[in-house]
């Protein structure tokens, strides 16, 4: 018996140094970029390889900060308090959705993983289990935050991307993004303005 509880300890501290040293990714955005690095460097050789990850890189980046985009605005359409929030977010899940659904053709025809669910899950748990007032300012200063941060990440890779496809994706969708910030910032000033009235 106490040969067999020994095995027992040592086979499960054998598989613990295992785990620790394989660390398994920490989302699925991560995975993804995981996959894609090992894809290319497989495949291509250095140069090329480099230029196919920063190409990879931004679909992942660019895909897991809208599928958020469009969750978060769906949640708005069910928890905003302010008609205007929920006109904004029923406006961001509609136009992220078809955004995604094109980033995601492109990402199959070029073999690139992309994540199947949104970049930042706690933020959403955290939006979900607030409504009203508190939820539309939440809300608003998440989605000005988030669209600031993918503009640079757009004009970032504008400027240095190679793959046409991408290229013209986000060359497209950088002025939408633009006027986007507009819009949220214009009903964030709004809801502001009517909460001195009230």
């Amino acid at each position: 018996m106490r040969r067999y509880v020994f095995f027992l300890m040592i086979s499960c501290g054998a598989a613990g140094a295992f785990l620790s040293c394989n660390p398994r990714p920490a989302s699925e955005q991560e995975a993804a970029r995981d996959s894609n690095e090992v894809r290319f460097k497989q495949k291509s050789d250095k140069s090329v390889a480099a230029t196919l990850e920063r190409d990879a890189l931004f679909a992942v980046d660019a895909a897991g900060s809208g599928m958020m985009e469009a969750e978060l605005g769906i949640t708005a359409v069910d928890k905003a308090s302010e008609k205007q929030v929920r006109q904004l977010g029923d406006s961001m899940a509609h136009a992220y959705t078809a955004a995604n659904a094109a980033l995601k053709n492109i990402a199959a025809k070029k073999n690139i993983s992309i994540p199947a669910v949104p970049a930042d899950g706690n933020i959403l748990r955290e939006l979900r289990g607030i409504k009203g007032a508190a939820f539309d300012d939440r809300y608003l200063q998440q989605v000005k935050k988030m669209h600031a941060s993918d503009i640079e990440l757009f004009k970032r890779y504008i400027s240095a991307g190679k793959d046409s496809d991408l290229l013209r994706w986000a060359i497209l969708r950088l002025p939408v993004l633009e006027q986007q910030l507009e819009y949220i910032k214009a009903v964030d000033s709004t809801v502001m303005q009517q909460r001195r009235t009230y």
